[in-house]
């Protein structure tokens, strides 16, 4: 397992961004609901041009050589939601 939320140190590597680093006024938060569970949430407006709100974890250095896929855990509430992966160091 690569990210475990149950371990301090894995949840603390992940912080919610949103539109406001755009002038937008969207919102969230990630927050422990139970053992290992991170529960994304929060409201995205289209107000001042924005309309996201997101959550990303700090570039890892995972064990990863010879893997073929990742494999994710969610739960969802009927809405669409992105994984995005980046594989080189252009992180931002």
């Amino acid at each position: 397992m690569l990210v475990d939320f149950a371990r301090d140190a894995d949840f603390a590597a992940w912080r919610a961004i949103d539109d406001v680093v755009m002038g937008g006024v969207s919102q969230s938060r990630l927050q422990r609901t139970g053992p290992g569970i991170a529960s994304f949430s929060g409201r995205v407006s289209l107000e001042h041009g924005g309309g996201f709100a997101s959550v990303r974890g700090a570039p890892q250095a995972w064990p990863t050589a010879g893997a073929s896929a990742f494999v994710l855990r969610c739960r969802g509430d009927g809405h669409r939601y992105k994984f995005t992966l980046r594989v080189d160091d252009g992180y931002d």
